[in-house]
């Protein structure tokens, strides 16, 4: 680990926020590629022994759906809003359809510190009245199914396990591994 110039530890709590206003995130995101190497890593993850209910739980929890749905429902909301006018293509107006998964992934993260721009990042989508929601960034929507999925899974779920003793269930090690272990054998 390196120390930064505020003497903060540079490691994995702190190299993803840090990325962001540096563009690193901003490589081009495949709309076919994307899912579906997410939702070969949640079906990775759905056989793990030590992931797999969580990985349920969390779905169910997060957003109300399995985690195949999410990543349809995801490309969908990518490939699927067809205005008259494709100049608001970003610009998404829910009829007949569940606005749960707009809900949650519109949702605004609470942070004074505007540089780091977790807002967009975790939740792409901006709502702007009730049914219309404005998609902030293509590029983030899709990672939402894998690259963003990895990082929300341990910080807003597997991080928060403990044992009775007081100890992670899952430290950070193990859950980099079991990733590390799918991304050099896909």
């Amino acid at each position: 680990m390196k120390k930064a110039e505020n003497d903060d530890l540079i490691n994995f709590e702190t190299l993803n926020p840090k990325m962001l206003p540096l563009n690193e995130l901003n490589i081009s995101a495949d709309p076919i590629y994307t899912p579906y190497r997410g939702y070969r890593l949640l079906e990775y993850l759905s056989k793990n022994e030590d992931l797999k209910e969580e990985l349920v739980k969390y779905f169910e929890s997060t957003y109300s759906v399995t985690y195949d749905y999410f990543v349809y429902e995801t490309l969908g909301m990518y490939l699927a809003n067809k205005s008259e006018n494709s100049l608001f293509d970003f610009y998404y107006i829910v009829k007949n359809r569940s606005t749960g998964l707009f809900e949650k992934l519109s949702q605004v993260y609470k942070s004074t510190d505007i540089p780091k721009l977790l807002s967009i990042k975790k939740y792409p989508f901006y709502k702007s009245k009730d049914n219309t929601y404005i998609l902030t960034d293509n590029t983030l929507l899709l990672e939402k199914t894998y690259t963003q999925f990895i990082n929300d899974f341990w910080f807003d779920w597997i991080k928060k396990l403990t044992s009775p003793d007081g100890k992670y269930k899952i430290d950070i090690k193990k859950y980099k591994s079991i990733i590390g272990y799918f991304l050099n054998h896909m």
